[in-house]
């Protein structure tokens, strides 16, 4: 994958992500009680399910290069 490939992927699913989350919080859907805790356990299960359907059908666990993925982000500190 090119790096542009990469940085359009990244900026179409934050930027989808961004869209909603504020949409939820301009309609008032998100309680007025969070503060930055609950919030950022929000925004954390906010990213995960997106991220994760815009792999398809394969589960992630089951993808030989897994691992190498979790090697990649402790050794290079990402």
């Amino acid at each position: 994958m090119e790096k542009q490939s990469k940085v359009d992927l990244v900026e179409g699913l934050v930027g989808t992500i961004l869209r909603d989350m504020i949409q939820n919080l301009e309609e008032d859907r998100v309680p007025a009680g969070w503060d930055s805790v609950e919030l950022r356990w929000w925004i954390t299960d906010h990213f995960r399910p997106f991220a994760i359907l815009r792999l398809g059908r394969t589960p992630i666990r089951n993808r030989a290069r897994y691992l190498d993925y979790l090697n990649d982000r402790l050794i290079g500190g990402v």
